[in-house]
């Protein structure tokens, strides 16, 4: 196995961002095509992929380094050893795709996810038929808030009026957006920046709203 490492390793480092690089480029195609959610699960599982193959590669040259005394490894593996955990621990595709998952009888199912942004954290949201669907396509939530900082994300989960016409996004203790499910019009949406000295009372009046759109639609 050494031996193999020893003689392939440029080739295995290269194929491992290759796939790395042609999933990002995938799912920047899927940003102006197709929305199917099977598809986002296809570009992450080749994300991961390259970034297995670049880990496992630089963790085989380390053994090779020791055994056959070549300092001439070490460079390759410290460079993509360091770049390939940043790749695995900073994944910016979608994941838990069918998470925080809310169903009506009329409505369908919809789903959170948080974007593939790296600064901040924004959420979409995914329509299916039903649970498991893999015929899920994206919601325009464009008008959604999203958090500068990381602040407001705990326990971020969709709530669905009585009448299925409104869906909510709630996070950090507060209701923080609306949608009209029939008009695809975002309702209530307050932006408030991480430096704002009245952040508090503005999501509070704003989760006030959003309380007061799903009382009158039960």
């Amino acid at each position: 196995m050494l031996d193999f490492i020893v003689r392939r390793r440029l080739h295995l480092y290269a194929a491992g961002w290759l796939l790395v690089l042609g999933s990002i480029l995938f799912w920047g195609l899927l940003e102006w095509g197709s929305d199917r959610l099977w598809r986002y699960s296809l570009s992450d599982m080749l994300y991961l992929a390259g970034a297995v193959v670049i880990l496992a590669t630089a963790l085989l040259a380390v053994g090779a380094s020791f055994r056959y005394r070549r300092l001439s490894y070490l460079p390759g593996i410290l460079v993509s050893g360091l770049f390939g955990l940043l790749v695995f621990a900073g994944d910016p595709l979608p994941r838990d795709a069918f998470a925080n998952g809310i169903c009506g009888q009329r409505s369908g199912c919809h789903f959170l996810t948080v974007a593939p942004v790296f600064n901040d954290t924004v959420y979409e949201v995914w329509h299916a038929p039903e649970p498991g669907a893999w015929t899920a396509r994206r919601v325009d939530t464009s008008g959604f808030s999203y958090s500068e900082d990381g602040s407001y994300i705990a326990g971020a989960h969709l709530k669905l009026s009585g009448n299925e016409r409104i869906l909510v996004l709630a996070r950090g203790g507060y209701l923080v957006d609306a949608i009209d499910l029939g008009t695809g019009k975002v309702l209530a949406s307050d932006i408030v920046v991480w430096n704002d000295p009245e952040r508090e009372a503005r999501m509070r009046e704003n989760s006030a709203r959003i309380q007061s759109l799903l009382d009158a639609n039960v």
